[in-house]
């Protein structure tokens, strides 16, 4: 069995805005989460083609690249995604940079204007590699 591919897509990527339809790799649940109320993408996680998460670089307070799963990954992929995020970091700040999960995100249909950074104000972070109970792949709770 191949190991799931892993990618990590910029917002507005043509192949998540490309399509009026997004059912064929995005759960309709996690839309608010995904899509801006004027349907803009934001930087996703895919796994074999399906949406399972978003992620954004951030510089402030320190480097990392913040990430926030819709989906339960199994310790396998979520080490494989840990290890993607960490070389993405190296590329985009130049330098090491931890991967950090966030299990609260304001959804996007909650905010005003284009969302660049879809981690802002997110909470309750923890190292993606942490064995911490998750939440099971039930749609993700809103910060607010």
């Amino acid at each position: 069995m191949e190991p799931a591919a892993l990618t990590l897509l910029p917002e507005l990527d043509p192949y998540t805005q490309g399509y009026a339809d997004r059912g064929r790799y995005l759960d309709a649940v996690h839309d608010p989460w995904v899509v801006d109320r004027k349907g803009n993408v934001t930087s996703t996680v895919l796994l074999d083609g399906r949406v399972v998460g978003v992620w954004d670089p951030a510089e402030r307070p320190a480097a990392e690249v913040r990430l926030h799963l819709l989906a339960q990954l199994d310790a396998s992929q979520r080490g494989a995604l840990s290890a993607l995020a960490e070389q993405t970091a190296r590329f985009i700040h130049g330098t090491p940079a931890p991967a950090v999960e966030y299990r609260a995100m304001i959804p996007l249909t909650e905010r005003a204007g284009w969302v660049r950074s879809p981690l802002d104000g997110a909470s309750d972070a923890l190292p993606l590699s942490s064995d911490a109970p998750r939440n099971g792949g039930n749609p993700p709770t809103s910060s607010r």
